[in-house]
């Protein structure tokens, strides 16, 4: 059964929990708001615009179903297990009642508007850690507090589909 097909027969007295990573903005926001109206609970990470993703969670308030937006720097691999453990894990407790989620959409991304000829190695490699590293890394974490029979989907931006000449 695809991810699709969960949540289209999910029961309604059983509400699921979605983590979506980078959903204050962009697709990860349009991503949490129609999970909560097909009646999802969600998590919401957000790097520092602590402001919109307090209004993504009024959105899905205002559709009737419950929201939290915490923090979280994807590129920061080694504070993956502490943002489980002191921060993610400790919130479900207080607002789902519950310890563990159910889907995890890895949806963080970050772009570079450099030639590639300018392009440093610094740069390159904050892009790694956030679209490759932090996908499998997180995804690493996460299953540890995931209930079974869940569902993981990873994210790109259409702009991968994109070539802009002396760009990479």
């Amino acid at each position: 059964m695809n991810f699709a097909s969960k949540l289209f027969f999910m029961s309604t007295q059983d509400t699921k929990i979605a983590l979506v990573t980078g959903a204050s903005r962009g697709l990860g926001r349009d991503m949490a708001i129609n999970l909560a109206k097909k009646g999802l609970d969600l998590v919401l990470t957000y790097k520092s615009d602590h402001q919109s993703a307090n209004k993504v969670v009024s959105e899905i308030e205002n559709i009737g179903q419950k929201a939290v937006a915490l923090a979280l720097d994807v590129s920061q691999q080694p504070k993956y297990a502490t943002f489980f453990e002191q921060v993610l894990i400790p919130e479900l407790k207080a607002r789902f009642n519950t310890s563990k989620f159910d889907f995890l959409i890895n949806n963080a991304g970050t772009g570079l508007s450099k030639p590639f000829m300018e392009t440093t190695v610094t740069e390159f490699h904050e892009l790694f850690r956030v679209h490759l590293e932090a996908g499998y890394f997180f995804t690493q974490q996460a299953l540890r507090h995931m209930n079974d029979h869940g569902g993981i989907v990873h994210i790109t931006s259409g702009l991968t589909r994109i070539i802009y000449p002396g760009s990479s």
